[in-house]
């Protein structure tokens, strides 16, 4: 084999390095992105884990919360306020999860689960009373989604928040 001969098989590997380098490339960013997603998504369900059960670990707010559960325009003071900030802030997560699916940057099954406890809770009786009010606050698409969602014909949902079920405190 001479020199030239020596090159062009020099150039066919060098090629083939290239491209097997391009393909290994791109399977890494494939599953750097797949990494991120899962972890973007295991942060907001923490965020969201936090926000509907830290008021179990103050048992005045748990308390204040099943008496807004049963009444909310019952309640007086700034007990509203309480009730408000935790309905709406739980509320804005789901708003959260919608905005980001329809962005494609969150699983619509996972997205739509979130929405599905969004919607459960709603129609404890006091949260429907302040539904009924702070939906002005939330986008009409939002809104929309959840109305469309609360429709569709899906099946029950196996999640338990059970001091939401009763003013009293009692387990369902």
């Amino acid at each position: 084999m001479d020199i030239v001969e020596l090159g062009a098989v020099g150039e066919l590997v060098g090629g083939a390095a290239v491209l097997l380098t391009l393909i290994y490339l791109a399977r890494q960013i494939r599953q750097t992105n797949v990494n991120d997603r899962a972890e973007s998504h295991r942060a907001f369900f923490h965020h969201l884990n936090h926000q509907v059960h830290d008021p179990l670990l103050v048992p005045e707010t748990s308390r204040l919360l099943r008496r807004a559960n049963a009444d909310f325009l019952g309640l007086e003071g700034d007990d509203h306020l309480v009730a408000h900030g935790y309905w709406q802030a739980m509320t804005l997560l789901g708003q959260q999860a919608y905005l980001l699916k329809a962005m494609g940057q969150f699983d619509e099954p996972i997205a739509d689960t979130v929405n599905r406890v969004v919607l459960s809770v709603m129609k404890v009786p006091g949260v429907a009373q302040w539904w009924e009010r702070a939906q002005a606050n939330l986008t009409p698409e939002y809104v929309a989604y959840l109305r469309a969602l609360d429709s569709a014909e899906l099946a029950p949902l196996t999640v338990s928040l059970p001091w939401f079920a009763h003013a009293d405190g009692e387990r369902a």
